[in-house]
Parts: structure tokens; C-alpha cells; sequence
């Protein structure tokens, strides 16, 4: 039962959350992944485009 939260004292119903290094280091991380992929993208492009108008 401690693997699921209950213990022999008072029952808490949720656990406090809290941001730390490691998710300031994922949003960072994703941020840069995002932004590398546009780069990218406009640099080399796998297909060639027309102008279709």
C-alpha cells in the first residue's frame, strides 16, 4: 500500500507539485528542438515546391 500513497498517518489526497533544473532544462531543451527543425526546414528542403498560383 506505500506504493500507492497510503501510509498509517493522516491520508493526504494529492502531493504538492513543484517545478525544478530538470523541467527548466526540457521546456529549454524542446524550445531549441522546435527552433532547430524551422531552421532546418527552410534550409533543405526534401521536396521541391512550385508556385501553384
Amino acid at each position: 500500500m506505500e506504493s500507492k500513497g497510503f501510509t498509517d498517518g493522516s491520508r493526504t489526497y494529492y502531493y504538492r507539485t513543484s517545478f525544478s533544473k530538470h523541467d527548466l532544462y526540457l521546456l529549454v531543451l524542446t524550445g531549441a528542438a522546435l527552433w532547430l527543425s524551422i531552421q532546418l526546414g527552410t534550409m533543405i528542403t526534401p521536396f521541391d515546391t512550385t508556385d501553384a498560383r
